[in-house]
């Protein structure tokens, strides 16, 4: 399962529609690291969340058991907001963001997350 950090520019999505509360969902578009491509969340969810548009994160994103219908799933949480410096640093460190296609079925291999904790360590400083 994917156990991840990443950075993320938070953008409105343009193709979508108002959830019921009138909010528009966004796009989590990754500056660094990688990000599974099920990257659009709900407006509403982005607001409780405390995300702001055209700001960028560090994320953490963990996958989840998988629904019946929509198949893989994914739990993102903002660590901290970034400022550039910080983004820049991460782009070295994380490398180059990259979106992972996770329509397929998860391989055998297995990410445990433990592969950048030293990146969240150093960020986090």
């Amino acid at each position: 399962m994917l156990n991840e950090f990443f950075v993320g520019r938070v953008s409105l999505f343009q193709n979508g529609n108002p959830d019921k509360n009138g909010n528009m969902p966004v796009i989590i578009v990754p500056v660094a690291g990688k990000c599974p491509n099920r990257n659009v969340i709900s407006g509403t969810v982005a607001a409780n969340m405390g995300l702001d548009l055209d700001k960028t994160y560090l994320f953490s994103v963990r996958e989840v058991d998988p629904d019946e219908e929509y198949g893989r799933r994914f739990v993102f949480t903002p660590v901290s907001e970034l400022s550039g410096s910080e983004v820049l640093e991460a782009s070295f460190k994380l490398g180059p963001g990259t979106l992972l296609n996770v329509s397929e079925p998860e391989s055998n291999k297995t990410n445990t997350g433990t592969e950048n904790v030293e990146a969240k360590k150093t960020l986090l400083q």
